[in-house]
């Protein structure tokens, strides 16, 4: 809102008889007019202008407009969701690439760590089916297989069991430790039991120590089925899993084949599957999170 005042504006007559319009001794206007002195206050709603009025009864008010237009406001935003709908893609795609290539890392670390456990020591060892106990090396589920290499292989890294943008791990507090020893005796941390159940990674046990380590799968991500493909509650939704062998190498399938040209090899007859179940040995070797 704006304020403008007009002083002495004086109206007198010229040498020509014709009355004269001063303002603040300028001519402005000549009109025949009586000789008055007039103090006006102009309370406008408008943008400053350099234009005075023109004639004491009209009072003209340049508009200069500022802002968008209706047409401009709704292409504007028609281009930024046009936009959007481009980057946001791209912006998740590279997340979940980032998360993938983490989860591979850390199967990595499994298998190396498994493969160190296996061969330690004058024999061959393997992880058997059963109960946990501190210094044994049977385990029921994911979560206490995880503990045999924790305290075995020095593997008490608890974060590695999990990738932290599957559904059900955002909702717990990933543990970092897995064990923690007094006197000799291992034991499960509080924060390592309260996430077992978001485990991201299903295993294998009972595998014989002389199984061909570069074929033999030890941990994979969880929800494959027989029919070789991931269940769409699985950590990247049904869109492929990663499979870790004996040897410490990791690969990542979209699906594991069809049951003639599987990615997984039957360790009884040597021939091509996609079940991982028969991959390694029958549905029991198989643990999952509890």
């Amino acid at each position: 809102m704006v304020i403008r005042r007009v002083l002495a504006i004086t109206n007198k007559p010229s040498g020509s008889g014709k009355a004269e319009r001063y303002l603040n001794g300028q001519i402005y206007v000549r009109t025949p007019v009586h000789t008055q002195i007039k103090t006006i206050w102009q309370l406008t709603i408008c943008h400053y202008s350099t234009n005075f009025f023109d004639d004491m009864d009209t009072i003209p008010c340049n508009r200069s407009r500022k802002g968008f237009t209706l047409i401009e406001l709704l292409t504007v935003i028609a281009i930024i969701g046009i936009l959007a709908g481009i980057i946001i893609p791209a912006v998740g795609g590279v997340r979940k690439t980032a998360a993938q290539a983490a989860s591979s890392s850390d199967l990595k670390n499994v298998g190396l760590a498994y493969n160190s456990f296996a061969i330690a020591g004058a024999r061959s060892r393997t992880i058997s089916d059963g109960s946990w106990v501190s210094g044994g090396r049977s385990a029921a589920n994911a979560a206490q297989w995880a503990q045999i290499l924790s305290e075995f292989a020095d593997l008490n890294d608890g974060s590695i069991y999990f990738i932290s943008s599957a559904t059900d791990v955002a909702a717990i507090d990933i543990p970092k430790v897995i064990l923690t020893e007094t006197g000799g005796t291992y034991a499960p941390t509080a924060d390592w039991t309260a996430a077992a159940s978001a485990i991201s990674y299903e295993m294998a046990v009972n595998i014989s120590p002389n199984s061909s380590a570069s074929i033999t799968p030890i941990a994979w991500t969880k929800g494959l089925a027989t029919d070789g493909t991931w269940a769409s509650d699985s950590p990247w939704e049904g869109d492929g899993g990663h499979v870790a062998f004996m040897d410490g190498h990791v690969t990542f399938y979209k699906n594991l084949g069809t049951s003639t040209t599987g990615e997984l090899v039957d360790p009884s007859t040597s021939t091509t599957t996609n079940n991982i179940e028969t991959a390694v040995g029958g549905s029991g070797n198989i643990v999952k999170a509890p």
